[in-house]
């Protein structure tokens, strides 16, 4: 028993609370936008208050973004969402951070070269500088302020997803929304067949400038982009109806294809796993033919078989709460006398 009680302050004594933020900092953080790296080695937020350079003028109402790093001597924060020039405008926001590295993209209004602020522009910060990824039209004959948000990413930060109606691309003259991807210096259009603009949309957590792309939208090593589209020149596409694409080496297909004799109904992306090979999609239509009951229901899609399964239907539909990362299980509630919380694992159909 005395070793046994020994052992366990010696335990205790290897955890300690670390302070990320300055010394001297306010509690104006902005936790529900923290991004943090897997090592727990670097931390990027958001706050309100001075720190790292960052001036007064703008940042006690507005918002700037931060990345705290953890080193030999403990944690230095830099402000990685400075501009190049200062203003009072909304603020500025991380959005996506390398696990590996010290490159984050970020968004804001403020004037960051060669844009003069004013709209919502999205940026990479690397050791190399900083990179525009939201270009205005290459016509240049409609440059109004119109917000351009990163809203997916690879895990290098190499492949940036965003959406926009501008003419981006010789082949986008639609005027509508498109999905485009900014690919290691060059804008690619993704919402596309044969180069030439069909719109489409990347399906958000929350609409409105404040909502990035569902989880899995970007495969981690960008080789499937996973987006939606009425567009009638899209493969297997039905008429007055979204469906959902998966884009691959320029590619795009239809998964979770309907049965020819169902009705037609909407089909919405919910979320995929990190590698890109399921993808989970809700609609009130009967996508297979396993019994389905009224409401929304959700089914997962095997990109590489294409096979599609019913993986959660009730009476009065479910809500999708969340994928798992591998794409194994899905969470959702559904009412069925009472809210109830529920998984459904991969093979497995809850109804």
């Amino acid at each position: 028993m005395a070793a046994l009680c020994a052992a366990a302050p010696a335990q205790g004594a290897e955890r300690a609370l670390e302070l990320v933020t300055p010394p001297g900092g306010s509690a104006k953080v902005r936790m529900g936008g923290t991004i943090a790296v897997p090592s727990g080695d670097r931390v990027c937020f958001h706050s309100e208050d001075q720190m790292a350079g960052s001036p007064s003028n703008g940042n006690v109402i507005y918002q700037d973004g931060f990345c705290a790093e953890r080193g030999a001597s403990g944690w230095t924060t830099s402000w990685v969402t400075r501009p190049t020039g200062l203003g009072v405008a909304n603020g500025s926001h991380v959005l996506f951070a390398d696990p590996d590295g010290p490159s984050v993209v970020f968004v804001t209004d403020n004037p960051v070269e060669p844009v003069a602020g004013g709209s919502l522009n999205s940026y990479l910060r690397s050791p190399s500088g900083t990179t525009w990824l939201t270009p205005q039209e290459v016509a240049g004959a409609d440059n109004a302020a119109r917000d351009r948000i990163a809203l997916a990413a690879s895990t290098d930060l190499s492949y940036v997803v965003f959406m926009s109606r501008l003419n981006l691309v010789p082949g986008d003259t639609n005027g509508v929304d498109d999905v485009y991807a900014w690919v290691g210096g060059t804008i690619r259009l993704v919402s596309q067949v044969g180069g030439q603009a069909v719109g489409g949309r990347v399906t958000r957590m929350k609409e409105g400038t404040g909502g990035l792309a569902m989880p899995g939208t970007v495969s981690r090593d960008a080789v499937r982009t996973f987006f939606q589209s009425a567009s009638p020149e899209l493969p297997n596409a039905e008429v007055g109806v979204t469906s959902v694409y998966v884009s691959e080496a320029g590619v795009a297909r239809q998964i979770a294809r309907r049965p020819e004799s169902a009705p037609v109904a909407n089909v919405a992306f919910f979320g995929a796993s990190e590698d890109g090979d399921v993808a989970y999609v809700t609609s009130t239509e009967a996508l297979t033919a396993d019994p389905k009951q009224t409401g929304l229901a959700v089914y997962r899609s095997t990109i590489a078989s294409g096979a599609t399964e019913l993986v959660a239907t009730q009476a009065g539909g479910v809500t999708p709460l969340a994928v798992s990362r591998d794409g194994s299980t899905l969470i959702y509630t559904a009412d069925d006398g009472g809210l109830r919380l529920y998984a459904a694992r991969t093979g497995q159909k809850v109804d």
